[in-house]
């Protein structure tokens, strides 16, 4: 009687491992894709009911989300995880990737992550588990590009039952997410524009909590490096020397972009042409995940234009307009200096004046670097320091020194690239006296035109690289033919 169930019991086995490993075998990718998720495997092993192995599992779920497996062992009671709802003891896992991809870009991890799931109940659509997650030598990448790597740490989560088809599990979920790493390259956000990027291997922190979906105060993911560049296709660069600050921080219902460092300077491809500075530079962008603004401030602000360096502190605001493949592209920009003060060899008065800029367009792109163009509404309490600006002439400059003080506004539409510099429409108003023209600089040839009237007569100014000149009483349609002379 003995034999008979030892040969009964051998019998079921061997029932069970022939039926059910065919079972895994012919189903390796039955369920590769699914409403809401989906899972395929190379190669399903068990032994005993309640327990299976296996390996090269991937997972794809609702959103771009997929998750590749090395190895995984599954441990369930069987009845209970065919009557509903259905229940699974604990997955044990050693995760080798989890990939992102949505809206043309992909965001990977790869790496150690070994993974333990408790206490699964799926009721139809609704799932809820618990977990953690060891986190080892990972390394993180975007486009194929890798931004953090050696990360390390721990992740903890509960999610409460959600319905997966139309929420995301991170809706219920609540625990901590500690993880430190090395910070490697902006590579994230110089693809806004198809730039390339270098740094310093820094330093990356993310220390997130949640409850119930909901991100503590104290949640922040932070990146610093000591120096960091972006470059474009011609030579110009935007330079980070004394080191970049990037913070995410949870705001409402969404996460706030910080980027703070205490130098921000812009190089030019022309290395004979001074880079402008921006100290203290800050700019924040308040929903990072459906980016439409950003603001930004310097506490100090040296712009170069040929021999003449402006000096101010600046402010400003941008509303996204578009992105494409190639370049970053904004509008409706607004950007206020204050306390400009003009110097070079030869500036004579440095009264400071105010400046507000609407920017119609503001381009960074890997062909035609950064780009501005819009609207300049300048004042000040003596207009002598603007002349100064555009006119080299020693005796140009000296009649302009004759000329009382008077409080003056300046209007004009304004352009300036890695290669151009133009004020186009220009017009300032003195007390009585009004000046119109323009001035243009392409690469190092400068040209530019204006006509004075409220004095005795009328008087016009040509400048033509460093040939300057003055006309008594041009006559009508003189400003005309010398603004569109080639």
């Amino acid at each position: 009687m003995v034999v008979v169930v030892v040969l009964a019991v051998v019998a079921l086995e061997a029932v069970y491992l022939v039926a059910a490993n065919v079972a895994l075998a012919v189903s390796t990718k039955r369920f590769a894709s699914g409403a809401s998720a989906g899972f395929a495997f190379d190669r399903g092993i068990t032994w005993i009911p309640g327990r299976i192995h296996f390996r090269g599992l991937r997972v794809t779920a609702r959103g771009g989300w997929t998750i590749t497996i090395a190895e995984c062992d599954v441990a369930f009671d069987v009845w209970r995880v065919v009557t509903s709802p259905r229940h699974i003891d604990t997955i044990t896992a050693d995760v080798s990737a989890v990939e992102f991809a949505t809206k043309g870009a992909t965001r990977r991890a790869k790496g150690a992550m070994h993974v333990v799931v408790k206490d699964i109940v799926v009721d139809d659509a609704s799932v809820s588990f618990g977990g953690n997650a060891k986190v080892d030598e990972t390394t993180f990448e975007s486009d194929g590009v890798a931004f953090a790597s050696g990360v390390h740490g721990t992740i903890d989560l509960r999610v409460a039952p959600v319905d997966v088809a139309t929420r995301s599990l991170l809706d219920t979920a609540t625990g901590t997410i500690a993880l430190d790493g090395d910070f490697l390259s902006l590579v994230a956000v110089a693809s806004l524009a198809s730039l390339t990027t270098t740094q310093d291997r820094g330093t990356l922190h993310i220390a997130e909590s949640l409850d119930g979906g909901h991100f503590g105060p104290s949640s922040e993911i932070r990146a610093h490096t000591a120096h960091a560049t972006l470059n474009d296709g011609r030579g110009a660069s935007a330079a980070f020397p004394r080191g970049l600050e990037i913070a995410l921080r949870p705001m409402a219902n969404a996460f706030q972009l910080e980027a703070r460092t205490p130098s921000l300077v812009f190089g030019s491809a022309d290395a004979t042409r001074p880079p402008d500075t921006f100290d203290d530079f800050e700019l924040i962008v308040p929903t990072v995940s459906a980016a439409k603004s950003l603001s930004w401030s310097a506490r100090h602000v040296s712009f170069h234009e040929g021999a003449t360096t402006l000096d101010a502190s600046v402010d400003g605001s941008l509303q996204f307009d578009k992105r494409d493949d190639k370049s970053f592209v904004a509008n409706a920009g607004d950007i206020r200096a204050t306390k400009i003060t003009a110097e070079n060899p030869e500036v004579t008065n440095r009264t400071p004046f105010d400046a507000h800029l609407v920017l119609d367009r503001l381009t960074v792109s890997r062909e035609q670097g950064i780009g501005i163009g819009g609207q300049l509404h300048a004042s000040g309490d003596d207009a002598t320091p603007v002349f100064e600006l555009f006119v080299s002439s020693p005796s140009i400059r000296r009649e302009l020194t004759t000329l009382p003080k008077h409080a003056f506004t300046l209007d004009a539409t304004l352009e300036r690239s890695e290669s151009r510099f133009a004020l186009d429409n220009l017009t300032l108003a003195r007390g009585e006296m009004t000046v119109r023209g323009g001035y243009v600089r392409h690469d190092a040839q400068s040209s530019g035109a204006f006509l004075v009237r409220g004095g005795v007569l009328p008087i016009g100014i040509t400048m033509n690289g460093k040939d300057e000149s003055i006309v008594l009483a041009p006559a009508s349609g003189w400003l005309e033919r010398q603004r569109t002379a080639p």
